[in-house]
């Protein structure tokens, strides 16, 4: 062991707390529409990504940088969910809260307070159905790809 050979496994007791994806323009970008949707096909990449881990956020955040490299965050707390519809619903909310015609160099999502909860289900809503189309839109994926199944305020392409 004193000289670095040791054949135990190695445990980390590490629990990630949020999960992000940010995306910088070749050049800087006012588009309204074009923003939002990178924004939402990030925001639909990450549902993605925590509920492959049985995880759900109770925290939204946008990321904006500026031409001038000056940034500004925004996060919304919501109620915990791996939903693409309710996390885009958040993302685009902030949008509209912070999004002033602007150009912007790099924007990004952030989901934070991870846990391994159940979503919260909506008494009112259709919340099985809902949870059977996202288990379906996910099987797709991963037997033909990420690209396969995408919503439609989210078909803009970012790095």
């Amino acid at each position: 062991k004193a000289n670095g050979i040791c054949n135990r496994h190695v445990e980390s007791s590490y629990s990630r707390n949020s999960i992000s994806q940010a995306t910088t323009f070749f050049d800087d970008v006012d588009d309204k529409d074009h923003l939002l949707g990178v924004l939402c096909a990030m925001s639909e990449k990450l549902c993605y990504k925590i509920r492959s881990m049985n995880m759900v956020s109770s925290c939204v955040a946008i990321k904006f940088r500026y031409p001038d490299f000056s940034t500004h965050t925004q996060q919304l707390a919501i109620r915990p969910s791996n939903s693409d519809t309710t996390i885009a619903a958040a993302v685009k909310t902030l949008f509209h809260m912070i999004h002033h015609n602007e150009k912007l160099r790099l924007i990004g999502v952030r989901l934070g307070n991870l846990s391994f909860e159940k979503s919260q289900l909506n008494l009112f809503g259709n919340a099985e159905k809902e949870i059977q189309k996202l288990k379906a839109i996910d099987s797709i994926r991963n037997k033909y790809g990420w690209k396969s199944v995408v919503n439609a305020s989210s078909t803009t392409s970012f790095r």
